[in-house]
């Protein structure tokens, strides 16, 4: 294969999972957006729904991608995309929306690679919501 047609191959690949490694875990203006509107605690305890509401979501996308369930897969990458847009928690919404893509293609090594790279993210944002939440208190 001639390097020209290598290279349009991959431009039509889906973004690998460790593209977005320079993504932050968190946007903070997410959080403290929501803490002009609501209580202190309305927004630890959407935090916490958002953040075990994401592991069981995750737990499904595993599932989902060990049964190459493309159109769950990107069901719910869509959901986890916008949801964690919602949040803030940047680099998540990226990998959401990077599977969704691999899910189109049927691109399962990615998709798979995308999924791990999801529960590596969420630990990194649950750490960064707990961080911004205690400075919004404090």
């Amino acid at each position: 294969m001639s390097v020209e047609a290598t290279s349009a191959a991959r431009s039509d690949e889906a973004e690998p999972a460790h593209a977005f490694a320079d993504v932050p875990d968190l946007d903070p203006a997410q959080l403290e957006d929501l803490a002009q509107v609501l209580k202190p605690d309305q927004v630890l305890t959407l935090a916490q729904s958002y953040c075990a509401a994401t592991a069981d979501l995750l737990a499904t996308l595993d599932r989902a991608a060990a049964d190459a369930d493309w159109a769950q897969l990107r069901e719910l990458a869509h959901d986890l995309k916008g949801t964690s847009g919602s949040f803030g928690a940047c680099r998540l919404q990226h990998l959401a929306e990077a599977l969704e893509d691999c899910c189109v293609k049927e691109q399962g090594a990615e998709a798979s690679a995308c999924v791990a790279a999801m529960h590596r993210a969420l630990a990194g944002a649950r750490s960064a919501i707990e961080t911004q939440l205690a400075a919004l208190e404090g």
